[in-house]
């Protein structure tokens, strides 16, 4: 029982340090910035959560076939899942967050991506403007560097503008009175906001190649019970932050936002070389006695 307990609370652990929701929570508030109704936030929390769960429930159970498969031994997964672990670790530590908690490359992205599922560019750029007070620094600066996409300009465009009534002026030119269409239209762009939570916000940024490898080296070393219920607690975790995000951004501010990511980095670099020191001394016995 005690084995099991120290278990759980290692695997938990090692997800939670590599796929934290807190890293992952200023992602979220762009891609559900256009979302206008509270509801439809909370469910964009909802199919986050469950995509995260059958994902990773996917890997538990595949995981080590498809690594047979491939011929992949758990030591080389170590060694190979160690640096992509620490590679995210490195990334955390070197991330600059502003007052609205995006990244200047991620707000750019998030505007790409909705314009990519469909929706107006002007509309998809005010909206991700108006999801904080500070957005418009973020723009600035992805503002610099861009290319001739639709997306772009439509970024340029809100960047061009004084403040933020005039991007608010912007969202409501660009929409329609709620005719019979306009209102299937709505319910289309709430819908493909939805799929962008599933790809590519919880897999594969949440869901990626370190955290599957986090899974499948826990798959090895303990019941599948402990791995599943582990994944549950740290799924449960994402949703209750995402649906907090507002709350827990106001709070903890632009300081405690790029405070709490670098520690979480560091720990994710900690653990990284944990990973790949034990995938080496299974690979290559004669390091373990090495030090001696």
């Amino acid at each position: 029982m005690d084995n099991s307990i120290v278990g759980f609370a290692a695997v938990f652990g090692a997800m939670f340090a590599i796929a934290n929701p807190f890293a992952a929570l200023p992602l979220f508030l762009g891609y559900t910035a256009p979302l206008e109704k509270y509801r439809d936030k909370v469910f964009g929390a909802v199919v986050t959560a469950v995509t995260l769960f059958v994902g990773g429930a996917v890997v538990v159970f595949a995981g080590k076939a498809v690594l047979n498969f491939f011929g992949v031994t758990i030591p080389g997964l170590r060694v190979g899942g160690g640096l992509v672990i620490l590679l995210s670790g490195l990334a955390m530590m070197k991330m600059q967050l502003d007052g609205s908690g995006h990244s200047s490359k991620s707000l750019w992205q998030i505007v790409h991506d909705l314009v990519r599922r469909g929706h107006d560019p002007a509309k998809a750029a005010a909206a991700v403007y108006k999801s904080s007070p500070q957005a418009k620094l973020s723009m600035e600066k992805a503002s610099k560097d861009l290319d001739d996409s639709a997306a772009s300009a439509a970024i340029k465009h809100v960047v061009s503008q004084s403040g933020a009534s005039q991007a608010k002026s912007a969202t409501k030119t660009a929409e329609k009175p709620k005719t019979a269409d306009t209102v299937s239209t709505t319910a289309g762009s709430t819908g493909s906001i939805m799929l962008l939570l599933m790809f590519p916000f919880a897999i594969p940024m949440i869901l990626g190649p370190g955290f599957m490898s986090t899974i499948i080296i826990a798959t090895e070393k303990n019941p599948v019970a402990v791995v599943l219920m582990a994944l549950a607690l740290n799924v449960a975790l994402n949703f209750i932050v995402f649906l907090l995000a507002g709350p827990i951004r106001s709070i903890l501010g632009v300081f405690g936002l790029n405070v709490l990511v670098r520690l979480i980095g560091l720990i994710i670099i900690a653990l990284s070389f944990e990973i790949i020191s034990a995938g080496l001394v299974d690979l290559l016995p004669g390091l373990a006695g090495s030090g001696r």
